[in-house]
């Protein structure tokens, strides 16, 4: 039964209502039920919100630009079918009252295990959008390079503006894989252009994506050099990523991301091999450089940092023992940035320079120097002194 502009309604929206419902809503329920269907569900999600009063399907209508009655009811079915809105309805005297109940969109993982869901969407979006969707969806927030906002300022005299003017501010997306200041890597690239038959939806959890990221940013490694390597490490027979073989194949991997102006932003696989003149870096090397990176979570330039510090105050050496002892200090210190890092070298110099100003104790400035002024012994008392030995060894006998 269609309603009549006179018929009222509820809504109810029994979950929240978050970004995360909105951004599935429109990445994979839009292409299937439709605008008008679209409009008619995020309407009735914003009528649940505050006092709930009953209204008239004449608002309803309305505020969807007037649809004609079987338009409205496709559209109803069209949310009934893909399990988004329940309808119950009474009648009361001349008129009816309907309850609308909206329900919760699948999550991305239990979308891509609905095969109806898929096939549909497949069948409509095809298979790239379909994979590209969902390693947004599973991957976390879609990453993006660093925007600078350029809305323009409005010139409706309705909409107050504080001060008659508009703050533009940057706009830095973050990913969901980890802190941003700790991996430089194009995850954008990399997730365009990785289908899913290379490096399957299911092996894009949040631990994996941020070992890839952390692995290309120790080893200055491109997103398209990234996708061969993951590409040989993936069993599809099983399912599984084989980390072990990730690790192997990043450390043999040739750096190819641009340097930088900035020594200190390179990746601390190359700022070494800087430091070596041109040297390969050691395997053992390459390990310390990891677990400063992945275990320690340090950002390329605090890494870089810390080994120039490190190799001016131990003879060129980087002793594993001693990287990591200064590195617990500066994870116990909070250093994070590139000033932190400066700013710490500079006061564990002065406390060397200190420490190595202070005097010795007179036992070790004898010892260095020599007992100059012992007393030389008169050759009379020590031949008195020989024969009482003697003497005393004689009566022992």
């Amino acid at each position: 039964m269609i309603p009549q502009p006179k018929d009222t309604y509820r809504v109810q929206c029994p979950f929240d209502f978050s970004n995360g419902v909105v951004q599935r809503l429109v990445l994979l329920y839009l292409p299937l039920v439709g605008n008008l269907a679209f409009s008619l569900y995020m309407t009735l999600a914003a009528e649940s919100f505050g006092v709930n009063a009953q209204q008239t399907h004449d608002r309803l209508f309305g505020l969807l630009g007037n649809p004609v009655d079987k338009d409205f009811d496709a559209a109803c079915a069209r949310l009934e079918e893909y399990r988004l809105l329940r309808i119950f309805q009474k009648n009361i005297s001349k008129r009816s009252a309907y309850f609308y109940m909206l329900d919760k969109p699948l999550t991305a993982d239990n979308f891509r295990h609905a095969s109806t869901l898929t096939r549909s969407y497949v069948e409509y979006m095809g298979s790239h959008n379909y994979e590209n969707t969902l390693a947004r969806l599973l991957a976390g927030p879609p990453p993006l390079s660093d925007y600078q906002e350029i809305t323009r300022a409005s010139v409706n005299n309705e909409r107050v503006i504080p001060e008659d003017k508009v703050n533009y501010v940057s706009v830095k997306p973050q990913y969901d894989f980890g802190r941003q200041e700790e991996i430089s890597f194009d995850y954008d690239r990399f997730l365009a252009t990785t289908t899913a038959l290379v490096f399957p939806i299911e092996l894009r959890t949040k631990e994996n994506m941020s070992l890839i990221g952390r692995l290309a940013t120790v080893y200055g490694l491109s997103a398209d050099t990234m996708r061969m390597i993951v590409k040989e490490c993936v069993n599809l027979s099983n399912l599984s990523l084989n980390t072990t073989e990730l690790y192997r194949r990043c450390e043999k991997a040739t750096s190819d991301v641009p340097a930088t102006e900035d020594p200190y932003a390179m990746d601390p696989k190359s700022f070494l091999q800087s430091r070596q003149h041109g040297a390969m870096v050691t395997m053992a090397d390459k390990k310390l450089l990891e677990m400063l990176a992945i275990d320690m979570h340090f950002p390329n330039p605090v890494i870089n940092i810390m080994v120039e510090h490190i190799l001016a105050i131990s003879s060129n050496r980087l002793i594993p023992n001693f990287v990591q002892q200064i590195a617990g200090e500066w994870a116990r210190d909070g250093i994070t940035t590139k000033e932190q890092a400066l700013l710490k070298t500079k006061q564990q110099v002065r406390q060397t320079q200190k420490k190595a100003r202070q005097p010795l104790p007179s036992y070790m400035v004898e010892q260095q120097q020599g007992y100059k002024d012992t007393k030389k012994v008169d050759p009379k008392k020590l031949e008195k002194y020989r024969q009482m030995i003697k003497e005393n060894t004689s009566n022992d006998e």
